[in-house]
């Protein structure tokens, strides 16, 4: 049997390494792709100052109280397919003067909203209108899972006040947009508006296919490793045979006389 040369040993392992190589980048970067292209966990901040007058609002006074309210929303758990383009009909001879994106409230899974004594949860969102016929339970004016709205149509009524974030205007023409502020009102309140900013902080949360790709780049590493020690254990047995061992040069064998 002709033995295998040093050639041959190294180009056997060296095709192995690149081969497992190339299965741990290909699965590992498809993982890493996937996990960041879904939607995730998103924490909008409502903020501003309200000017109060006619009294009180659930305690509270003055003509610069700030505010700062927050919603929690989970985009997967979406259920809203509500979009609306400008120019898009709204039912009733409306148009879209803006971008309206719908939102469920099965979405929302978390909330901050209280203001002096007052406070209200997902449980007091009641659904909004765009127009007569485009309703969701919420609006904003962005894909919330991709970019950070400048706009909201929420509102939040428990019996002692309503809350508004946002609201609608109307342009003239039968053109709706957002409104740019908060209002609280409600029987035995005064009122309290204030002009609202929004910002958002988000967190990509991994789905179970980004999951089975990097468990298969963790199995494609083990096989590296496993293919290395055979590797190995097929050099051994190739200098148990007398082989010479890679990378060390063959030494002819003398015949003794006797």
């Amino acid at each position: 049997m002709t033995p295998p040369t040093n050639l041959t040993l190294s180009w056997m392992r060296r095709h192995e390494i690149q081969a497992c190589v190339r299965q741990i980048i290909v699965a590992g970067g498809l993982a890493f792709a996937s996990t960041f292209a879904q939607p995730g966990v998103v924490t909008l901040n409502f903020s501003g100052t309200y000017d109060i007058g006619g009294g009180p609002v659930f305690g509270l006074t003055g003509a610069a109280v700030p505010f700062n309210y927050s919603i929690t929303y989970d985009t997967s758990l979406n259920t809203s397919s509500v979009h609306l383009s400008p120019g898009d009909p709204a039912g009733g001879g409306s148009v879209a003067g803006d971008d309206f994106y719908g939102y469920s409230a099965s979405g929302i899974v978390g909330t901050s909203l209280t203001f002096g004594t007052g406070t209200w949860t997902v449980t007091d969102l009641s659904p909004r209108l765009v127009g007569t016929s485009v309703a969701a339970d919420l609006f904003f004016n962005t894909d919330i899972a991709l970019a950070v709205p400048t706009h909201v149509n929420a509102l939040f009524n428990i019996l002692d006040g309503g809350l508004l974030l946002g609201g609608l205007v109307d342009l003239g023409g039968g053109v709706v947009a957002y409104d740019s502020v908060s209002v609280i009102t409600g029987e035995g309140l005064g009122h309290a508006i204030g002009a609202v900013t929004i910002s958002s902080t988000s967190t990509a949360v991994p789905e179970p296919g980004s999951l089975i790709l990097v468990a298969t780049a963790f199995i494609a590493l083990l096989g590296c490793r496993r293919s290395s020690r055979t590797a190995y254990s097929s050099e051994e047995g190739v200098r148990a045979r007398g082989f010479p061992r890679l990378g060390v040069a063959a030494t002819p064998h003398r015949r003794i006389a006797t």
